[in-house]
């Protein structure tokens, strides 16, 4: 079985789709602070969070004390808009 042969015009589509990058980052944050599905919501703060600090790893723990570590919920606050006054909501999400 032969490999495809690499695609010449790949660095051209990669420059075209990045010249809307910033659009698609500006649509991604307007669901999230608009959307009112929550569905939505989760997807684009995943792609954001993924995109910012890449995507979180499962540590592979050999340490009882690392294994418990890696238990531990992560707390994260969203505020929905600037002009949002309340504090925004606690959501815990289970690191495990």
């Amino acid at each position: 079985m032969s490999r495809a042969p690499a695609r010449p015009y790949g660095p051209m589509v990669k420059a075209m789709f990045a010249e809307h990058g910033p659009d698609a980052i500006a649509e991604l944050v307007r669901l999230l602070q608009h959307s009112e599905d929550e569905m939505v919501r989760v997807a684009c703060a995943k792609e954001i969070l993924n995109r910012a600090y890449g995507k979180a790893i499962q540590p592979l723990a050999h340490d009882p004390d690392e294994a418990a570590r890696a238990q531990r919920p992560i707390i994260v606050m969203i505020r929905t808009s600037e002009s949002d006054t309340a504090p925004p909501p606690r959501v815990t999400v289970d690191a495990g």
